[in-house]
């Protein structure tokens, strides 16, 4: 695993990050290097405070840089979310930026919450 800065390293290793949403991101990141991807996933962004309405600012959002992820790879990842894992494609995983966020670069978005059931 990767991280944009010191900042977001030291957030993800704080254990705040929502459990479910870590185990994903972990088993996400582990697949990323299976496939080849050197050093993994890269996350930008956790935990925001200032984000009034945002999963981030409840530790059940993470973010992951898609512009060095292969279309092959972000395809298989994006299968296995919502077909496999039975994310709800709509509503907690976006690769695009949002129109909450249209200055953000092109990335892969992943919110939860304890309503979430994820698929072993």
């Amino acid at each position: 695993m990767r991280y944009k800065d010191d900042e977001i390293k030291r957030q993800w290793e704080t254990g705040l990050v929502h459990p479910k949403l870590r185990d994903e991101i972990v088993m996400l990141d582990s697949l990323a290097q299976i496939c080849g991807m050197e050093g993994g996933l890269m996350l930008t962004s956790i935990y925001r405070p200032d984000d009034a309405f945002s999963y981030h600012k409840k530790w059940q959002a993470v973010d992951i840089r898609n512009r060095d992820i292969s279309e092959p790879l972000m395809r298989l990842i994006t299968t296995i979310l919502i077909k496999v894992k039975r994310w709800n494609p709509q509503l907690q995983f976006e690769i695009e930026p949002s129109p909450m966020h249209p200055d953000s670069a092109p990335h892969a978005h992943l919110e939860i919450d304890d309503g979430t059931i994820v698929k072993p």
